[in-house]
Parts: structure tokens; C-alpha cells; sequence
């Protein structure tokens, strides 16, 4: 029955409920419908109730005979049915909630017209239907977080590579195996990217693999990541500066994500800071248990209205104005808090407009699990890249 449809028959109600003169026995329908069924009076009180209609609202049929539709079903409904609006959200009359599809038809009888709406509850498929949604959307936000995170990386190696091919780099030359070696690190790293990508594709639900191991020297995973983005910063004429408080240059943590983090706010530091600046990353211990990470630009700043959006689930909202000169500035923050969150740390901006801003994250620091058989990362430099996850636990 669609809404608004009109059944031309004419009848008269009986003391049993609705029996319609030429035959049309509305009470029959209703109790033979698939879905509830609340028959209203021209009045608008409950003239038809049946059992699939008590056991979706918990009235009974006494209860509901009688009283007015009003106040009975429609009181607590966000709004009432018609052409465009065929779904309503109900109260029960144990006051929780549906989501029902109505349909509402007429009936003409001797004493007046009769309203008949059947009534379909699709909670199931509306949460369904909204999580789907959900996904959908995670899934395209995903695949802009992967191409955003995958082309640090592959832009490190472009640029190493091309430096080799053009000669620019003596074959032989401790300056062409370092360079060599940065190609094969930013490699690395790229494959690390890969697989996490996959893990997420084969969990399905949005977690990140966290492989902390013990770090014996904490401050070389953050030179490395530094290394990658050399060529962008020697471009601009950038001075980047590493500080390691001594009390942080050792732990365990997943360097992996270290790496990951360091890449992602130096490449925004060395955007939004002008030729010849300087950019500060600074690594300590804050507390038994976490490591605090910096990294200060000095370039256009953040206004205070802004810092609340910078990491925000939108691809534009958390770059703030005054620091869109460049594209891909803002899905990787949104993908580094959820790193950083996963491992139990967090993150955060400072900034003064005009002055810079300093984007800040913790990691945890897992040495009460030290004890534990973890890999132990080693300094392969020379053989051109570095041993972060292999044979390590992940949790």
C-alpha cells in the first residue's frame, strides 16, 4: 500500500472492528498483514491494532483501542508520514526507539474515512545501510592517506636517483654510496608503507600494527628520516638541526612509526618555512614512560581559531589559512594522530601567527617489556638501509 492510496470501498464498523458493507473486511486485512497495522477514526482515535502492531509498539490491543493516534504513537515520532516522507522514528512503550517505514492508506465507510497505516520497522536496515556508508567513506580516506604517505618516500628516491644518473655525483665516491644508500633506505621504507597498507586491507577494521623493538640509538632513526627529505630542504636552502636529549636516545618503540611521524612533520615544517629558515626537531623523555618528539618551523604560523581543525577528518579543513601554498599538507596529520593515538601517545600543535608552529607527538616507551625477546634494531647503514621491523612483536 503506497502512501496516499486510496481504497474506494464503502463500508460500516461493526462491534468486532471495521467490516466494510460491500464486503472489504478491514479488521481481516489487518490481522493478515505482514507488517503492523494502526487503523485510525476520522477523529483520529485507534480503531485497529493488530498483534504485529502490539508486539512492535508493547501496547496491547486494549491499551491502544480507543486512544488517540496523537498521543499514542505519533506524540514521540519526528514527524508525521506522507508522499515524502515515508520514514519516522517511533517510541515504544518501554520509551526506546525504531526507525519504521510507513505506508498510509484510506478507507471510505458509512461513518466517515478511515486512516490504515502500516507500519514496517527498519532499524536493521538503516544501521546497516549507515555503516556501510561509513565505510565507504574510511575506505576513500584511506586510499588518500596511502598515496599521501607513499610519495615521501618515492620522491626521496626520485631525487637520489636522478642525482646518480646526471652524474652529479661522482661514481665511487663516499658521496655516491651515501646516496646509494638513501635510495635503498627510503626503499625500505616504502616497503614498510606497503605492507601496512595490506595489513589494513586484511583486518578490516582500521587498526594499525604497532612493532615496537629495542632502539639503541633512537636519534639515528630520526637522521634517517631526515636524510630522505635532505634534498628538499638543500633546495630551499633550509637548515634542519637534530637535538636528542641523551635520556631519550634509547628505548623501545616501533621506529617504523617514529620515521613515519618525523617524515611527515618535517615535509610540512620544510613547505610553510621560507628559503634559507631553519627547522628544529628536538626528541625527550617526558615522564618514566613516554618520548616527547618536536619539530618547530618558523614560518607563516597558525591563527588560534585554526589549531583546534589542523588535525580534523577533513582533507582541506586542517590546513589553516596561511598555510596553503603548497598541496598535501593535511591528510597525512590526520593519518599521524591515528598512528601516534594506536600506540597510546597523542599529539599537538603549537603556533604563533607570523612567529611558526611547533607540532609535537608522544610515543610510548615500552621498557617494562624489554625483558620480552625483541629484535634489537642494527645499524646496517652501510650495507645501505636499516633492520626496523624484521623478527620484531607486534601488538
Amino acid at each position: 500500500m503506497s502512501g496516499g492510496e486510496e481504497i474506494c470501498c464503502v463500508g460500516s464498523l461493526d462491534a468486532g472492528g471495521m467490516a466494510g458493507a460491500c464486503g472489504f473486511d478491514v479488521a481481516a486485512m489487518a490481522a493478515a498483514a505482514p507488517d503492523a497495522v494502526v487503523v485510525e477514526d476520522p477523529q483520529g482515535r485507534v480503531v485497529g491494532f493488530n498483534e504485529r502492531a502490539e508486539r512492535l509498539f508493547g501496547f496491547s490491543k486494549e491499551e491502544a483501542i480507543g486512544r488517540h493516534s496523537t498521543s499514542l504513537l505519533w506524540k514521540e515520532a519526528r514527524g508525521r508520514p506522507d508522499e515524502s516522507n515515508r520514514q519516522v522514528a517511533f517510541s515504544r512503550k518501554d520509551g526506546s526507539h525504531f526507525v519504521g517505514d510507513v505506508s498510509v492508506g484510506t478507507v471510505e465507510t458509512n461513518e466517515g474515512l478511515l486512516v490504515i497505516a502500516a507500519i514496517r520497522d527498519i532499524s536493521a536496515q538503516t544501521t546497516l545501510i549507515n555503516r556501510l556508508k561509513e565505510e565507504n567513506q574510511a575506505q576513500g580516506v584511506s586510499v588518500a592517506f596511502a598515496a599521501h604517505e607513499l610519495r615521501t618516500p618515492l620522491n626521496a628516491m626520485v631525487g637520489f636517483a636522478q642525482l646518480l644518473c646526471e652524474g652529479d655525483i661522482e661514481y665511487g665516491t663516499p658521496q655516491y654510496n651515501e646516496a646509494l644508500g638513501y635510495v635503498l633506505s627510503s626503499g625500505s621504507h616504502l616497503l614498510g608503507l606497503v605492507n601496512d597498507i595490506l595489513d589494513l586491507h586484511r583486518l578490516g577494521t582500521g587498526a594499525i600494527v604497532c612493532r615496537p623493538v629495542v632502539v639503541d640509538d633512537i636519534g639515528q632513526v630520526i637522521g634517517q628520516a631526515v636524510a630522505m627529505l635532505g634534498p628538499v630542504a638543500d633546495a630551499k636552502g633550509i637548515d634542519v638541526q637534530v637535538v636528542v636529549d641523551p635520556a631519550a636516545n634509547s628505548g623501545v618503540i616501533d621506529p617504523a612509526r617514529l620515521k613515519q611521524v618525523v617524515c611527515n612533520y618535517l615535509s610540512n615544517a620544510l613547505k610553510f618555512t621560507d628559503r634559507g629558515g631553519r627547522v628544529s626537531i628536538r626528541l625527550r623523555a617526558e615522564g618514566p614512560q613516554f618520548l616527547r618528539l618536536e619539530v618547530e618551523d618558523h614560518g607563516s604560523g597558525i591563527r588560534a581559531q585554526d589549531l583546534g581543525r589542523v588535525f580534523q577528518a577533513s582533507p582541506h579543513a586542517n590546513v589553516p589559512a596561511g598555510r596553503r601554498r603548497s598541496t598535501g599538507a593535511g591528510l597525512g596529520l590526520i593519518l599521524m594522530k591515528q598512528l601516534v593515538e594506536a600506540q597510546g601517545g597523542s599529539v599537538g600543535v603549537h603556533s604563533r601567527p607570523g612567529k611558526g608552529s611547533t607540532f609535537f607527538a608522544t610515543f610510548v616507551n615500552h621498557r617494562p617489556l624489554a625483558s620480552r625477546s625483541l629484535t634489537s634494531v642494527v645499524d646496517n647503514e652501510s650495507a645501505g638501509g636499516h633492520n626496523d621491523v624484521d623478527g620484531a612483536a607486534a601488538w
